[in-house]
């Protein structure tokens, strides 16, 4: 019985000393199908995850936006404001001097970019225009912001008037 298990080994060792090493191409075209497989299974829940990354992306924005709005009106002790500018996807944070809006006369502190696509942005008044962040805290009135996507993914965020308080929706 010893002396078949060391043919048997010896038969092993000679065949792979002969050049027989390797896969088949079958075996290569089973591993790639398998990969295909698991790729068209994965690919859905990746794109989910960019489009929710990129919403995330434009909150983030809108929230320091409007926090640091706020923050720059207590530190300053006098009214900041906010301007929407749906156009060019930006929030212009200003010191109003006239109290007529945004215009020329007034001293640009930051402008916020948001780095995604913003379907509307408006008011509870129903109009796109600024909000003015008082230095106790409060607006003007409430704001109303809602982003969306291409692939139809949308958030909204809303600062409460009275408070300045931030609350976020997501449908």
């Amino acid at each position: 019985m010893k002396l078949f298990k060391v043919q048997n080994s010896l038969a092993i060792n000679s065949s792979l000393k002969s050049g027989q090493t390797g896969i088949t191409f079958l075996e290569l075209v089973v591993v790639i199908s398998i990969i295909g497989i698991i790729s068209a299974f994965a690919l859905p829940s990746f794109k989910s995850i960019y489009a929710k990354t990129r919403l995330n992306e434009g909150l983030d924005e809108i929230r320091k936006a409007i926090n640091t709005t706020k923050s720059a009106s207590t530190s300053s002790g006098s009214p900041v404001s906010l301007n929407i500018d749906i156009t060019n996807k930006q929030l212009i944070q200003y010191l109003d001097k006239n109290t007529a809006g945004f215009d020329s006369t007034d001293s640009i502190l930051k402008i916020f970019t948001l780095p995604i696509q913003v379907s509307t942005m408006y008011l509870d008044s129903g109009t796109v225009a600024d909000s003015k962040f008082y230095p106790n805290g409060s607006l003007s009135q409430s704001l109303y912001l809602k982003v969306t996507l291409s692939s139809g993914k949308s958030a909204a965020i809303k600062a409460m008037a009275a408070t300045g308080r931030l609350a976020e929706y997501q449908p």
